[in-house]
């Protein structure tokens, strides 16, 4: 790329030998001649070469040339502006204080400004500003004998119950150590009582979070700036007692603030943290920007990689997708893309000017029975063999086929079959798409076409119900659509209802799916790290008893199921966890209370030039590893 200028100066000197009385022919011979070149190159690299030539000449001629390399000098480069990343988003957040929502476009930036503290990646969990996480087989982590006396709380098949007389328990008790040196981004050590601070703030009851870990939580207590300690009740068998770690709060920033209030404070709108940037600009309804953290504890690692990131909100998906391809926007979020999308995607890859990921999530779809509904509706699904005849029937792999382009598998539990604790092959049921066998477990339950008009019936009652799942949604709009073609092959009349979310997911005993006054409800749970077995138990029936609160709408109760469930929540040791996860899931899918269709596709897409995304099963956004983000040339 560098170019010479060259001046050139010949000095020749000639030098002709002629004899008294006569010219001779003159002779010519190969005779090697030097040529000097003094050659300049950049003064940081100064270097003179002697380069020799063979030249044919005549003898007679003796030849000196020497060539004088004009002197250069590379000029400075132009100094590199700041690398900007731009990412699109098909929300705003509604806060960025972590007790304060769940919204995934919320989850988004703060992994921007917090970094951990525990990551839950491809069904396992990584420390991020701790040492390690502690276990039981390296002693930071112990199982001691406690005596429970009379009045004082312990845990018995997971339920908290007051001790009537004095009992010896086992307790669990673990050590979390942080790594030194972590800074708040305003210069303050982040210490050991930020996150004890934090575990006030969790479980106080003004702060709007579960408290389902904090009531079997004995104590949480710092004992030095580096240290934490969590101390469980006595009885309970934490299976995930290593990650009872809270999440840091800068406290010398909130401490004189109520925690109701925090929510409404300026810090829910710019909060500080540990992570690798820092929060500079909120311009509601456009855009949030972060720019590089100087006291980031990797900052010696060379992170982040870039220096500033714009979070622009665009909620239309095709205005995303334009912008993207327009180089406006360097990164689109799943949250902003669609399946439909899918075919341009590929086709844009092809051509390298957009990189699409697809990857299985851990959301996953299924459609639930009403197995015992509150109102006087009919109650057609009673009957486990209806229930089999329904998962018989539903062609769900072309649902996969046509909507999701045959990119995830088929679900036949609460958990896909790569989770550690899915069950050996042969454990549970697996349903196949056969409609004869379908019709005939409908034969089986009394339910015929006696009419030939078509649809099954007994009694004198059609079987004529209704499928409910959220407007808006146009891909579950089409699963519907292919399983109400699917329950005609079989003789069932299926009607299909889109009511909004906040109607269709409005707590008992109004929400037609919370209240239990529906027949079967399309919708999707989220699946994490461990499995979400509890949401099958008996105690979590919505109703009057629990103030409508449980999650278990189907109104299922098997006493059995619960067992191996609190079985698997209540044991330390992974082989019993394994044994009664899975017999747990043989119950689920024989009896089957929902029918599990797959997971749904998480579906993202940036630029060709950006290196690090990555969008992991278990992490719900692919913002986990934001630190890592680059933008090549």
């Amino acid at each position: 790329m560098k170019k010479w200028g060259l001046l050139i100066a010949l000095l020749i000197t000639l030098t002709l030998v002629l004899p008294a009385c006569s010219t001779p022919t003159p002779q010519v011979i190969e005779k090697p001649v030097t040529v000097v070149v003094e050659k300049q190159v950049p003064i940081e690299k100064q270097v003179v070469s002697t380069v020799v030539v063979e030249k044919q000449v005549a003898v007679e001629k003796v030849v000196k040339e020497t060539v004088v390399v004009e002197k250069m000098i590379t000029p400075t480069p132009t100094p590199r502006g700041p690398k900007v990343l731009v990412i699109g988003q098909a929300q705003e957040p509604d806060t960025l204080y972590g007790y304060g929502g769940s919204m995934l476009a919320s989850a988004h930036v703060q992994h921007a400004l917090f970094d951990g503290p525990i990551d839950s990646l491809s069904y396992d969990y990584q420390p991020v500003i701790l040492q390690k996480l502690p276990r039981l087989e390296d002693g930071d982590a112990v199982l001691k004998k406690v005596t429970v006396k009379a009045g004082e709380k312990y845990v018995e098949a997971g339920e908290v119950l007051t001790a009537t007389k004095d009992m010896e328990l086992e307790q669990i008790v673990a050590t979390f150590k942080l790594k030194p040196g972590i800074l708040w981004s305003d210069g303050k050590p982040l210490t050991a009582h930020d996150s004890v601070f934090g575990y006030y703030l969790r479980c106080h009851p003004d702060t709007p979070t579960s408290k389902w870990g904090c009531e079997r939580t004995a104590s949480y207590e710092a004992t030095d700036d580096l240290t934490t300690v969590w101390t469980g009740l006595p009885g309970f068998m934490d299976a995930t007692y290593y990650i009872n770690f809270n999440t840091p709060y800068p406290q010398h920033i909130l401490k004189d603030i109520a925690p109701k209030d925090i929510l409404k404070s300026d810090y829910s709108r710019k909060p500080i943290g540990w992570g690798a940037f820092v929060l500079t600009e909120w311009v509601a309804g456009d855009h949030i920007t972060v720019e590089k953290n100087p006291n980031y504890f990797r900052a010696k690692e060379g992170l982040p990689k870039v220096d500033k990131i714009i979070f622009k909100f665009i909620p239309d998906t095709n205005q995303l997708l334009a912008q993207l391809l327009a180089g406006e926007v360097d990164i689109a979020t799943q949250d902003g893309m669609s399946t439909d999308q899918t075919p341009f995607l590929l086709q844009a890859e092809k051509q390298g000017i957009i990189k699409p990921i697809f990857q299985t999530g851990t959301v996953w779809e299924h459609i639930d029975f009403n197995i015992k509904p509150v109102d006087n509706r009919y109650v057609f699904f009673d009957d486990v063999r209806v229930r089999q005849a329904i998962a018989y029937g539903t062609d769900r792999q072309s649902m996969v086929d046509k909507v999701l382009y045959g990119r995830v598998p088929l679900q036949h539990s609460y958990i896909p079959e790569d989770h550690p604790m899915f069950p050996p092959e042969g454990k549970i049921t697996k349903y196949t798409y056969d409609p004869e066998k379908a019709k005939a477990l409908l034969k089986e339950a009394g339910w015929t076409d006696t009419n030939n008009d078509g649809y099954v019936d007994k009694g004198g009652q059609i079987f004529e119900v209704t499928l409910q799942t959220t407007a808006g949604n146009a891909p579950r709009q089409q699963y519907s659509q292919i399983f109400q073609q699917n329950m005609k092959a079989i003789g069932i009349k299926v009607n299909l209802e889109f009511p909004p979310a906040t109607v269709f997911f409005a707590d008992g005993p109004d929400g037609p799916l919370f209240g239990r006054r529906f027949d079967l409800g399309l919708f999707a749970w989220l699946t994490g790290v461990e499995p979400p077995g509890e949401l099958y138990m008996c105690s979590e029936i919505p109703g009057p008893e629990n103030s409508w609160g449980g999650q278990n709408e189907t109104g299922y109760c098997n006493p059995k199921y619960d067992e191996w469930v609190n079985k698997a929540l209540g044991t330390l040791i992974k082989a019993e966890q394994e044994e009664a996860w899975a017999e747990a899931q043989a119950i689920f899918s024989q009896e089957l209370p929902v029918l599990p269709l797959f997971a749904r596709l998480k579906l993202g897409a940036h630029r060709p030039n950006v290196t690090g995304v990555i969008i992991d099963p278990t992490s719900n956004s692919e913002m986990w590893n934001i630190e890592n983000f680059d933008i090549v040339d």
